[in-house]
């Protein structure tokens, strides 16, 4: 609003531009000083936010095997869970599985099990 009425002042009154332009200057300088103050307030609000979300989530750790176990936990659950953790999953098959586990964080861990048995294999041995 104090730019608009300086521009629209008649460069004939200089006594109301000067007026109007340190007006505008004024404005400005609240302007800077507001968005400094905002800075500052967001960056302390980010830093306590990010300890807190940091003790959350380390507390959330500890607790995921409770989580996980509680029966009250349903499926829909446990599928978001894994999705937030793991990265991707590839099975190679061979004379044995393998699988390799890629974690968000980027760690990798791979396991190895030998391949289960067919079903007629599986009969056949309880004769």
């Amino acid at each position: 609003m104090a730019q608009r009425r300086y521009l629209q002042v008649d460069p004939d009154h200089r006594l109301v531009a000067d007026e109007l332009e340190a007006d505008w200057n004024q404005k400005l300088r609240e302007l800077r000083q507001a968005q400094q103050e905002y800075e500052q307030q967001r960056a302390t609000d980010q830093k306590q936010r990010d300890e807190q979300q940091r003790q959350q989530i380390l507390a959330l750790a500890q607790d995921f095997p409770r989580l996980w176990n509680d029966p009250q936990t349903p499926q829909r659950e446990r599928k978001r869970m894994v999705r937030l953790l793991l990265e991707d999953v590839t099975l190679l098959k061979g004379q044995e599985l393998t699988l390799h586990v890629r974690f968000k964080g980027g760690a990798t861990r791979t396991l190895t099990q030998p391949k289960a048995l067919a079903v007629p294999e599986l009969r056949q041995n309880q004769r």
